[in-house]
């Protein structure tokens, strides 16, 4: 007998079968994602006006989300930049707080993925497919909501709009919810 036959169908050296997957990304490729997300992030709230030492912990954070993607260091990174460009500027939709939109969720997700991949690993892109779904849909929900509070217009509003508006964020944010839970896919 053959040493290819003694290792089984396809190479395995204990006689088990070894599947062939193919070539992947290497799973550092996503860490050093999320590095270059929240350098970004960091760039922007610091082009705003934030500057000093609170950049430098902004940067400090981001280097732990890198390191150590599953700690805390990527939702404060997340929760000192979202305050940081709540605070400064007078106008809630101008183009850097639109840009960080889609820059803190892309970290969340970056941080998610790789606090599950190891270092060494290899990943498919089709690995990525229900994640890069459910984040369009998300940016797309996001998105409509600001092009509707671009639609409203200034001033005092009275409670009963505000209630509607809030109702209507939880309804969209629901239905996103529901659009994309994969195991919801057998009541369908």
């Amino acid at each position: 007998m053959s040493e290819s036959d003694e290792r089984g169908e396809l190479g395995g050296e204990s006689g088990s079968p070894v599947i062939a997957v193919g070539v992947g990304l290497p799973g550092w490729l996503l860490r050093a994602a999320v590095g270059l997300v929240a350098a970004a992030m960091v760039a922007l709230v610091s082009e705003q006006g934030i500057g000093g030492a609170l950049v430098v912990i902004f940067a400090l954070l981001g280097a732990v989300a890198v390191l150590l993607p599953g700690s805390p260091a990527g939702t404060l990174l997340i929760g000192g930049v979202a305050l940081s460009a709540g605070f400064v500027g007078d106008d809630p939709l101008r183009p850097e707080v639109l840009a960080l939109i889609p820059l803190v969720h892309l970290l969340h997700v970056g941080c998610a993925l790789a606090a599950v991949l190891p270092r060494d690993s290899r990943v498919h892109l089709a690995a990525f497919r229900l994640p890069a779904r459910r984040f369009l849909v998300t940016q797309l929900a996001v998105f409509a909501i600001a092009g509707v509070a671009a639609l409203v217009p200034g001033g005092d509003t009275s409670a009963a709009v505000e209630i509607a508006g809030l109702l209507g964020v939880g309804g969209l944010a629901l239905l996103a919810l529901r659009l994309t839970d994969p195991g919801d896919r057998a009541a369908r």
